[in-house]
């Protein structure tokens, strides 16, 4: 985790991650954003009948515990109006992914939504295939992490649809789903998407 950087040449590392981010389709404004600077807000999270609130510190733990162990994590997170500050708060999880023991090691790429559909394939820039030199390919089994964009409350059934295919073909890796305009992550994920997330986020900025 680039946050836990101690011992290392910080300064390359991080101007190297950041380059990487970048390329990938990451705003530069994003790219030194820290956690707790993010307007996060409570939400509500559905236990069995009842609803729960969870707070922005909870929030907070939970995402520094999912970049710890990132394996399987499925992580929605909306924020309103719009989706500035979601896609801030993925992209600062991406950002802990990629540098591992003091290097830029992992591979994590970006997904515009509106790629998907229900097309058979994906179009994606990875930074692994940024570090070696590869054009636009599909996203490889590889990844270590990635981050879907461009989804709002409007969304169709076929966008979200698409949004689905890729969250069932690919388990291992920590996926984010960025939502626009959404208030209740937790229902979006569940009642849209069809997948139970294991943390839900909420931002207003």
């Amino acid at each position: 985790m680039i946050d836990e950087l101690e011992e290392y040449n910080l300064e390359a590392i991080i101007a190297e991650s950041n380059r990487l981010l970048q390329v990938i389709g990451i705003p530069e404004r994003y790219c030194k954003v820290m956690l707790d600077s993010l307007p996060f807000r409570s939400c509500k999270i559905s236990v069995g009948d009842t609803a729960e609130d969870c707070t922005p510190d909870v929030q907070r733990r939970a995402l520094r515990g999912a970049v710890a162990k990132p394996e399987g994590q499925l992580i929605c997170i909306g924020s309103t109006p719009d989706d500035d500050s979601a896609f801030a708060a993925a992209s600062w999880i991406m950002r802990q992914l990629v540098v591992e023991d003091g290097a830029v090691k992992k591979n994590v790429g970006i997904v515009d939504a509106a790629w998907l559909g229900n097309r058979g394939f994906i179009d994606v820039v990875t930074t692994d295939q940024i570090q070696n030199q590869y054009k636009r390919q599909h996203l490889p089994s590889r990844a270590d992490g990635y981050t879907i964009y461009n989804v709002t409350m409007g969304s169709d059934a076929t966008h979200c649809q698409g949004v689905r295919n890729l969250l069932t073909w690919y388990t291992r890796p920590i996926k984010v789903v960025v939502v626009a305009g959404c208030s209740d992550p937790y229902a979006f994920c569940l009642g849209r998407l069809y997948k139970r997330p294991t943390i839900c986020c909420y931002l207003r900025g």
